[in-house]
C-alpha cells in the first residue's frame, strides 16, 4: 500500500509581538496541532485587546494555517484506499499551498458568493418592476369598465398579457430559486474548505443539482431506470478517499458534471469531486 504523501504546512509571517509556534514538522505532531491552536487563540485575544496588532489579513492566515495544521496530521494518521495495477507514472502531486495563496483562495471565493447575491438582488429589481406593471394593468382594467363597446376585444388582450406576465414570473421563480440552490452548495462547500480535512468537523452533505440527497436511495419513477442506489457519505477526506470509481463518477454527474467532461483517471475524478465539495487537502489519491 502506498504510503500517504503530504505537501509540507509553511508557518504564515509572525505579527509583532506574537509567540512563534515553531515550524511543524511533516507531518506534523500532536504538539505541533497543540500549538497552532494556542497560536490562533493568541491573535483572537489580541484582536479583542483592539491595538491593532493583528490585521484581518493576519487572522485569515492563523485560520487557514491551524486548518492546514488540521488537515495534514489528520491525514498522517489515515492511509488512502488502495488502487488497482497502475497504468502509468501517477500524476505529480500539486505544489504545497501556503497561507497567502489560501487567503486569496478564500477571497475570491468571498467574491463569487457576492456575485451571486449581486444577480438576486438584480433579480429581486425586475420582480418589483413587474410588480409595478401588474399595478399599471390594474388602472388601464378600471379604464376599460368605462368602455362597454370595446370590453370584450380590450378583455381578451389583457388576458393574454396576464397570460405572458404569469409565464414570466414563473420563469423567474424558477431561476431564482436555482440560484439560491447553487448559493447553498457554494457556502456548504466554503463552510467544508474552511474545516479542512473533516475529521475535526465532518463535512457538510452537499445536495445534488436536482436537490436529491446523495447518501439515500431514489427509487425509478413511473416504473422507469432512473432510479439510484444510495452512496456512502463524504464526511472527510479518507471517506473521498475510499469511494470507488464508479462511486465518484456518479457523484460527478449528481453535481452537473457533463458525462464527456467527467475525467478518465480516478485520481482526477476525485480531485474534481474535492474541488465541488470543498475540500482543500492536497493528496496523491
Amino acid at each position: 500500500m502506498a504510503a500517504l504523501q503530504l505537501a509540507p504546512v509553511l508557518l504564515p509571517a509572525i505579527p509583532p509581538g506574537i509567540t512563534n509556534p515553531g515550524q511543524p514538522g511533516n507531518p506534523p505532531s500532536a504538539s505541533d496541532v497543540l500549538h497552532a491552536h494556542a497560536y490562533l487563540n493568541s491573535l483572537w485575544e489580541e484582536r479583542r485587546r483592539g491595538a491593532g496588532k493583528v490585521s484581518d489579513i493576519d487572522f485569515a492566515r492563523g485560520v487557514c494555517y491551524k486548518a492546514e495544521i488540521d488537515s495534514s496530521y489528520s491525514l498522517s494518521l489515515v492511509a488512502p484506499a488502495p488502487l488497482g495495477p497502475a497504468a502509468g507514472p501517477a500524476p505529480a502531486i500539486p505544489a504545497a499551498v501556503g497561507g497567502p495563496q489560501v487567503v486569496g483562495l478564500l477571497v475570491a471565493l468571498q467574491d463569487s458568493v457576492k456575485t451571486l447575491n449581486e444577480s438576486v438582488t438584480q433579480l429581486n429589481n425586475r420582480i418589483g418592476l413587474l410588480d409595478t406593471k401588474v399595478t399599471t394593468l390594474d388602472t388601464k382594467v378600471t379604464t376599460l369598465d368605462t368602455k362597454v363597446t370595446t370590453l370584450d376585444t380590450k378583455v381578451t388582450t389583457l388576458d393574454t398579457k396576464v397570460t405572458t406576465l404569469d409565464t414570466k414570473v414563473t420563469t423567474l421563480d424558477t431561476k431564482v430559486t436555482t440560484y439560491q440552490a447553487e448559493a447553498r452548495r457554494e457556502n456548504a462547500a466554503l463552510r467544508n474548505y474552511q474545516n479542512g480535512s473533516g475529521q475535526t468537523v465532518p463535512y457538510e452533505i452537499i445536495l445534488f443539482v436536482d436537490g436529491t440527497d446523495p447518501t439515500q436511495a431514489q427509487p425509478a419513477r413511473g416504473g422507469g431506470r432512473d432510479g439510484r442506489e444510495a452512496l456512502p457519505a463524504i464526511t472527510n477526506a479518507a471517506a473521498l478517499l475510499h469511494l470507488t470509481s464508479d462511486e465518484v463518477r456518479k457523484y460527478l454527474r449528481g453535481y452537473g458534471v457533463p458525462s464527456n467532461q467527467v475525467p478518465n483517471t480516478v485520481q482526477r475524478r476525485r480531485q474534481r469531486l474535492a474541488q465541488l465539495i470543498g475540500c482543500n487537502v492536497l493528496v496523491d489519491a
